[in-house]
């Protein structure tokens, strides 16, 4: 939808109470509230309330020109990181919804918005440091936790930076994924994208449990996987190749691009329904 100089898209049931965008958007960027943290991509995430919902707001500023020429021709951050989302969710992966991804619209710098509701639970980070409580048997937690990873690849999915603080754990022993930004589909999945991931989730479990948790998890992340840890075998190297010609095809007529995701169509709030 586009709204004044705003543009982006909004869930359905969430445009009555985010009021009038152009509003909102001047709001949040003017203040944004609770900072939890300022991002090395430039986003500053921050906790809110907006029409007595509890919200996440993840604002990205204009900075470097390279982000501006990608924003310019190949389709505003926010919009790819809504994109992305929605691919995981219909592939089955629970996400934290996206409400709104939100762009101001200016000549060549772009701030975008995205507005989403909290992840039930915890993140693995504070299970792994105690402060979600205690873990009964740590060694089935991390097989849960190397057995979800292992289906994510199964399906396809790389998240680029997959750490403890972006997986979290519902009360229904459910796993959880949260900030997509640049989350790629690619079937079958590149051997060395899932080596990038499982060096990154184990980096990430050495800094906020142990070496023992991140051996453990590397050690039945292969086992339940059913590759070996070290170099791929020549069929990987060769669908992977392909797989990797595809989705560079694929790109190069991004969904976000054309009018099948979005339609630059003025709504008015009195007709919408």
């Amino acid at each position: 939808m586009v709204d004044g100089a705003v543009v982006g898209v909004v869930r359905r049931d969430a445009m009555g109470w985010l009021g009038d965008l152009n509003r909102l958007f001047e709001d949040i960027t003017t203040n944004p509230g609770t900072v939890l943290r300022e991002g090395g991509g430039r986003g500053i995430t921050s906790r809110r309330e907006i029409g007595g919902y509890d919200v996440f707001c993840k604002m990205y500023r204009p900075d470097c020109l390279h982000r501006r020429l990608r924003d310019k021709f190949v389709g505003p951050r926010c919009l790819r990181e809504w994109y992305a989302n929605c691919l995981v969710s219909e592939a089955g992966i629970a996400t934290a919804p996206i409400v709104a991804a939100l762009c101001g619209r200016r000549r060549f710098s772009n701030c975008q918005l995205v507005i989403s509701r909290p992840a039930p639970g915890h993140s693995l980070a504070h299970w792994l440091n105690g402060q979600a409580g205690d873990l009964q048997d740590r060694t089935a937690f991390l097989g849960a936790l190397a057995g979800f990873v292992a289906h994510l690849h199964a399906l396809g999915l790389c998240h680029p930076h997959l750490h403890a603080k972006h997986i979290f754990l519902s009360d229904s022993s459910q796993f959880m994924l949260i900030d997509l930004d640049r989350a790629t589909l690619c079937q079958p999945l590149p051997y060395w994208r899932r080596l990038y991931n499982v060096r990154q989730m184990s980096r990430s479990l050495r800094r906020f449990g142990s070496d023992e948790d991140a051996e453990c998890f590397v050690r039945e992340y292969w086992a339940l996987s059913g590759l070996k840890s070290g170099r791929p075998p020549a069929s990987e190297v060769l669908c992977a190749s392909a797989a990797a010609l595809l989705h560079l095809i694929r790109q190069m007529n991004a969904p976000w691009r054309t009018r099948k995701v979005i339609r630059r169509i003025s709504v008015s709030r009195n007709e919408s329904p």
